[in-house]
């Protein structure tokens, strides 16, 4: 099992069903009400955890299409994913700073650093760009978020997902089609 991540397990799904796996693993703490996949008879989505030895385990439920009043499907900038980004960019950056030209440092700990913190900020601001599905119902609000760098690859989900909407006449708003 990866740190920090919980498998989902489609294991319940049939296989007439045509399932596209949004999330197959979900972060310990950002799990509530996300969109996981999407089948024939609707969206999928976890709303609680099964606890494991040392980890969780989720199970998708259907959100069928007869409760979804609104599908909204657009990109995103994370602004969060960017802050963060920077300030990776200037640890990496003063870190170098303090380590070669201050001399404060040898060995390899003074390339490290800097390296992890351009490379890890160069990622959260290049991956700022993401999509991102909303799907409401009377009562919740339920959401799947690309990973960074993903924005173009996860472009067919957005495509199914709205062809979907369209077929059981959901209100819609998207930027792809």
């Amino acid at each position: 099992m990866s740190h920090g991540k919980n498998p989902v397990l489609f294991d319940g799904i049939h296989p007439s069903e045509k399932l596209t796996i949004y999330s197959a693993t979900l972060h310990e703490f950002g799990w509530k009400n996300r969109l996981v996949g999407i089948i024939k008879s609707g969206f999928l989505y976890v709303d609680e955890k099964n606890p494991r030895s040392g980890y969780y385990e989720y199970r998708p439920k259907v959100l069928e299409w007869s409760r979804i009043q609104e599908v909204r499907i657009g990109r995103m900038i994370s602004v969060k994913g960017i802050l963060l980004g920077i300030c990776g960019l200037a640890l990496g950056f003063f870190a170098f700073m303090a380590g070669w030209v201050n001399k404060t440092h040898t060995g390899i700990g003074i390339i490290t650093l800097p390296i992890l913190g351009v490379l890890g900020g160069g990622v959260l601001i290049l991956g700022a760009v993401r999509n991102r599905i909303i799907v409401v119902t009377e009562k919740r609000k339920y959401q799947w978020i690309s990973e960074p760098l993903q924005y173009k690859k996860t472009l067919p989900i957005c495509v199914e997902a709205t062809r979907a909407a369209r077929t059981h006449r959901i209100f819609l708003t998207s930027h792809v089609e």
